[in-house]
């Protein structure tokens, strides 16, 4: 998984923290215990990501089918703020396939983190569920609820659309600053993989292994944001639902506008 390595990319660097040691006690009392660790991982950082694997497969034995527009959910600022932390789930669904959450601000201040990755069922999965299992003979109360943004739903044929959204890996409402945080992430990282990755007595090929590492992220960005070059927005509403919107809504040029020049300047830019 292109996240996970790059996770411990950043940890071998020193560049990301995500061990949840306790400090020593009080009055001299010894340290708590190490926390226990997979592979190398926090067991607090590996154990949200099982558990959002087992939940996305189990919503499959339940009829669930994938919802890759759940990412679009929240605001990348929305998901790394206390509002969401450790709060409530940062997508719509456990069936979409979602990226970890490494958050590096434009602004090195901005310290923010939130949840590394899924911690509960989002709510499409309980709207869904609740439409297929509900004994209620009227669902029409149900389905009002359809033009509600965190029930925002496409599905596997919907990646071969013109929806921008219905996309694997992208991430946040608007995927230009997720695409922009992971720029920030691999210029942070490829700046470092000589003097930091590549450790006394290692062979100078685990540098090439680095710059692979990045420049593969990188392509997924640019990739996530070409799709929004005339690209359109599709909504499955049926004519007079509640709040329904149009099926087909382009997206505004200012957007594809901005996502072209992502394209250029982490294409075709020397400094690139």
């Amino acid at each position: 998984m292109l996240d996970l390595a790059m996770v411990r990319m950043a940890i071998e660097m020193g560049d990301l923290n995500i061990d949840e040691q306790q400090p020593a006690a009080p009055g001299g009392a010894p340290a708590a215990p190490e926390e226990p660790k997979l592979d190398g991982m926090p067991e607090s950082f590996i154990g949200p990501l099982l558990a959002e694997l087992v939940a996305h497969e189990v919503g499959h034995t339940l009829g669930l089918r994938h919802n890759f527009k759940a990412s679009s959910a929240y605001t990348l600022a929305q998901i790394n703020s206390d509002e969401i932390k450790g709060k409530k789930p940062l997508a719509g669904s456990v069936m979409d396939y979602l990226p970890i959450n490494m958050h590096v601000p434009a602004d090195p201040n901005n310290k923010s983190q939130g949840d590394w990755s899924m911690t509960g069922i989002g709510p499409y999965d309980l709207w869904a569920i609740e439409y297929g299992y509900t004994f209620a003979a009227d669902l029409k109360p149900i389905l009002d609820r359809v033009a509600e943004p965190e029930l925002a739903y496409a599905t596997d044929e919907d990646t071969m659309g013109p929806d921008p959204l219905a996309r694997r890996y992208d991430f946040s409402k608007n995927p230009l600053d997720y695409a922009q945080n992971q720029i920030r992430l691999i210029k942070r990282n490829r700046e470092k993989i000589l003097d930091k990755f590549v450790k006394d007595g290692q062979s100078w090929a685990k540098a090439r292994q680095g710059y692979e590492l990045t420049f593969n992220m990188q392509m997924q960005a640019v990739g996530m944001m070409s799709n929004w070059l005339g690209g359109a927005f599709v909504n499955r509403d049926k004519k007079g639902d509640k709040n329904g919107r149009a099926p087909i809504e382009p997206v505004p040029a200012a957007m594809q506008r901005e996502a072209l020049k992502f394209t250029i300047d982490n294409t075709f830019e020397d400094a690139a």
